[in-house]
């Protein structure tokens, strides 16, 4: 799935895991966090926020992580 379908699922969802092999280069991995922080286009998500107010939002997933970058 992409970014995109991922976030319409999980509007409310703001962080994202990557989990790259080895052979994936830093400057690769650098790009799709960049790709994925915000929506194309001014693309909004609506949410509920933590007190039931619709939120509308151009933030996909800010809060991006690695898995492991071990190799393991």
């Amino acid at each position: 799935k992409t970014a995109l379908q991922l976030k319409a699922k999980y509007p409310g969802h703001f962080q994202l895991e990557l989990s790259p092999t080895q052979e994936i280069p830093l400057d690769d991995m650098i790009k799709t966090m960049d790709a994925v922080r915000k929506a194309p286009s001014g693309q909004k998500f609506a949410f509920k926020d933590k007190n039931g107010k619709t939120v509308d939002t151009d933030l996909m997933f800010p809060e991006t992580s690695f898995a492991s970058l071990t190799g393991e």
